[in-house]
């Protein structure tokens, strides 16, 4: 029994510090991908009138929809 409680105790907090960056990190990318998806589809529902109107190209799309997914 002396080894057993001579033995280190980890931490339980010092992994959930990291568990939890990790959790909001993967939250951060979902949220932005779901920006960037949900843009291009708006962009992509959108006439090639009401495009010229807006003064946008379909090139721009994806330039746009990363934008929009920074600002996310």
């Amino acid at each position: 029994m002396e080894i057993a409680t001579q033995a280190p105790r980890t931490d339980a907090a010092a992994y959930g510090g990291w568990f939890s960056n990790l959790t909001e990190t993967l939250r951060a990318h979902v949220r932005q991908r779901r920006a960037y998806s949900a843009t291009l589809r708006e962009l992509d529902a959108l006439s090639e009138r009401d495009l010229n109107d807006l003064g946008l190209s379909r090139a721009m799309f994806h330039e746009i929809a990363r934008e929009a997914a920074r600002n996310a």
